[in-house]
């Protein structure tokens, strides 16, 4: 997408630039740091009096940098001695997809852009009136002709990226590339490179994980909450009056199957990441979500049986009364005047995940069906209605593996739906395991006395032979789960 927008106003090739960012495109786009790498002085100007001041005081005396002037405002005047000295350009949907509806364009907020440029360049049609752009949006476009060389591309970067990843934001980026390719992958598309790149890239992960997921506790990033732990204080000191909706299970792949599905709908994601808890299990991160403590914390580490009075207890730490928190499971219509805290819980990924026979595939059609209803959107939208800045997370993701047997005696099993990991009291002889594929867990966060054990990729216990949809190892899709800000129509 940035690089139609620089094709398209063709800015790079200018000295001086004004550009009217009318539809905040390149706001969206952080353009703005490739203008400065480029030799820019970005600007940006919100009125006249600004424009004037900028002027006068920076711009007159300036004779060495290339300046570019960024105009939030379509009617703003620019002075005649100002107007002279700049290319005055626009940065509309009408300019960068001549061939789409731009009224239709702008009533859809989760369209992905770069694959409807992608789309684009490759076919030529003629004028879509606003039915067919929307049309094109929500189908089209992801015809398997039109998305697997986009989408091999996706997995191509997060598996570059992959091998010199070394911070926590650089698995926010390949979480984000492999959650979209996984998506596209699982939508009757089938790319050449997925297996071999999905193997290398669990591998990167696992040993990074090894090697840097227990420094984690220390980092901060004004972005998101880097553990789920921080999600609770992360949010209050965001707003006055939040709603954290928790979408169980929700994977990068889920989370892009809703966005795409609900891109006729006037509400905004603002998409970053959290990284959830080993075992990737409900009862291990949930809580830590609601709680805003570590596992090693927790009184109960493996039942949510406390759950919604740590959420309580939390908030009215921060000074909130009982009237004002609010805990709920399911979809909620109304919310009393008084709230300021509400604690949502949604187990439909769940639900689809430990239910599903298709595999991975029938996941993704489930959810699309269940996001037709609408109940979503429109919670999203009361919400928001009613003053709450509002987030979405997940406690963990899920992924698809075959069954290695069933054992005896498990002991301490976090959850019977969990698959991908065994917990035993550490006293527990744990011999039985021998003839699975399991790793032992370094116990990262974890409390005391307990020994867990996560499958490898693609493996779980269960019928022999048999594919399951799960949770509780350590692959990325389990454990690099989305933190996403809803905004309305313009964010």
């Amino acid at each position: 997408m940035k690089n139609r927008i620089f094709e398209v106003t063709g800015i790079l090739s200018q000295n001086n630039c004004i550009l009217f960012d009318i539809d905040g495109i390149w706001q969206e786009y952080d353009c703005s740091s490739n203008a400065s790498e480029a030799g820019f002085q970005v600007i940006n100007i919100h009125n006249e009096m600004e424009l004037r001041y900028e002027h006068e005081k920076k711009l007159m005396h300036n004779n060495e940098d290339r300046i570019l002037l960024i105009m939030h405002q379509l009617d703003m005047y620019i002075p005649v001695d100002i107007r002279r000295l700049f290319t005055i350009t626009m940065l509309t949907y009408d300019r960068l997809f001549q061939q789409l509806s731009a009224e239709a364009l702008r009533s859809m907020q989760g369209i992905d852009m770069d694959l409807l440029a992608y789309s684009m360049s490759k076919i030529p049609f003629g004028f879509m009136d606003y039915a067919q752009t929307i049309d094109w949006c929500q189908r089209g476009m992801y015809q398997a002709e039109n998305c697997v060389e986009y989408a091999s591309g996706l997995l191509e970067q997060a598996l570059v990226l992959c091998k010199t990843a070394s911070k926590h934001r650089d698995w926010d980026t390949i979480a984000k590339l492999y959650g979209k390719a996984a998506m596209i992958q699982h939508s009757g598309v089938s790319l050449a490179n997925w297996t071999q790149a999905r193997k290398l890239i669990e591998e990167s992960f696992g040993t990074w994980v090894d090697q840097k997921y227990h420094l984690l506790s220390g980092s901060v990033d004004r972005k998101r909450p880097v553990l789920l732990s921080k999600v609770a204080d992360f949010i209050r000191r965001s707003s006055s009056k939040v709603a954290l909706v928790v979408m169980d299970g929700m994977s990068f792949e889920n989370l892009y199957t809703i966005q795409r599905e609900m891109v006729n709908q006037p509400i905004y994601f603002e998409i970053h990441s959290s990284f959830s808890f080993f075992p990737t299990v409900t009862s291990v991160a949930r809580q830590s979500i609601f709680s805003g403590k570590m596992p090693s914390e927790h009184p109960t580490p493996f039942s949510l049986d406390r759950e919604e009075k740590q959420w309580i207890a939390f908030w009215k730490s921060a000074g909130l009364r009982d009237n004002e928190i609010i805990y709920h499971k399911g979809m909620l219509d109304d919310v009393p005047f008084t709230a300021k805290a509400l604690g949502i819980v949604v187990n439909i990924v769940d639900d689809l995940m430990h239910a599903e026979l298709q595999g991975l595939s029938g996941i993704q059609q489930g959810l699309r069906e269940w996001i037709k209803n609408g109940k979503l959107s429109k919670m999203f939208q009361m919400l928001m209605d009613n003053g709450f800045t509002v987030y979405m997370t997940s406690d963990h993701g899920n992924t698809a593996a075959i069954a290695e047997g069933r054992f005896a005696k498990p002991s301490v099993v976090a959850e019977p739906a969990s698959r991908r990991a065994v917990i035993y009291d550490a006293s527990f002889d744990a011999r039985e395991l021998e003839k699975f594929n399991v790793k032992r867990y370094s116990g990262a966060y974890l409390p005391e006395g307990y020994d867990a054990y996560l499958f490898s990729t693609d493996t779980c216990y269960g019928d022999t032979g048999k594919e399951y949809i799960t949770h509780g190892g350590m692959t990325l899709e389990e454990a690099v789960v989305p933190f996403v800000r809803i905004g309305g129509k313009h964010g």
